[in-house]
């Protein structure tokens, strides 16, 4: 199998903060793949990878969407921040349980979405799936190594 590197960009972040914003990145208009990535310790660990087929910052336009209409499961920043999985919002509970805590909610989406991304949302155009080496610690299993998905 030929193993193609990817160019990797960033850091970005979804909310204001350290980083600049994915949305106006020039590299997030157009494909590519990303990764979403706890700091722990100095190392980054991968929370989620994705692919924008047609553009990253559409994607993830989409995401936070869903985040802000209770349509994702999110988890409570500080104890995420630590590797640890802690619901905020149950995404199962349906929209009426969202909308009902609608302001904590959104309170708790933004800080847990500085957790994800304080300098570590990194994105490739696609030209290939298969990185040769990626931004820092990864791992094919979740942040602590656990069999279930983070």
């Amino acid at each position: 199998m030929e193993t193609i590197s990817l160019k990797w960009h960033g850091p970005f972040s979804f909310v204001a903060g350290d980083a600049p914003l994915i949305y106006g990145a020039p590299e997030a208009n157009k494909p590519g793949v990303y990764l979403w990535t706890v700091p722990f310790e100095g190392r980054n660990y991968i929370n989620y990878v994705g692919i924008g087929v047609w553009n990253v910052a559409a994607r993830n336009d989409e995401h936070m969407r869903c985040y802000l209409s209770g349509k994702y499961t999110f988890y409570k920043a500080m104890p995420f921040a630590r590797l640890e999985k802690q619901v905020a919002f149950d995404a199962g509970h349906g929209l009426e349980a969202f909308l009902a805590r609608y302001d904590d909610n959104v309170h708790d989406l933004m800080n847990s979405l500085k957790v994800w991304t304080k300098g570590t949302f990194m994105l490739s155009s696609i030209g290939a799936v298969v990185p040769s080496r990626l931004p820092s610690r990864s791992r094919s299993s979740n942040l602590r190594g656990e069999d279930d998905a983070l």
